[in-house]
């Protein structure tokens, strides 16, 4: 052990630890997916948020509409994500669109786009 130094150096692209005789590594680079879907987890957030501060009930059903910039990487994860989305906040129905009838009605910024959230109770 005197006469030996062992050095752990990553990959670049690569993220490694070690803890005793266990090492992880990780590919650090984000695949379109993954990138969707972190955008997607962000609509959740807010449309979380939104129906917090309507006022409604942790098992309202709503009706959710997402006016996102056209072709944006916003637009496209919420087409991707749709289902995913409607699941995680109770959405009867998720529509593309901007600010509409309904009564409550937010601007938001997802990875620096403005996108509109605007939903009802279902």
């Amino acid at each position: 052990p005197e006469d030996v130094e062992l050095v752990q150096r990553s990959r670049s692209g690569w993220g490694s630890a070690s803890n005793g005789a266990v090492t992880v590594a990780l590919e650090l680079e984000l695949s379109d997916e993954l990138r969707g879907e972190g955008l997607a987890r962000e609509l959740i957030h807010h449309v979380q948020n939104l129906r917090k501060a309507a006022g409604l009930a942790v098992t309202d059903r709503i009706v959710l509409a997402i006016g996102a910039p056209n072709g944006g990487p916003t637009a496209v994860a919420a087409a991707a994500f749709r289902e995913q989305i409607a699941a995680e906040v109770l959405a009867a129905d998720v529509r593309d669109g901007g600010p509409d009838e309904r009564p409550a009605s937010v601007t938001v910024s997802v990875e620096g786009e403005p996108v509109v959230l605007s939903l009802d109770r279902a």
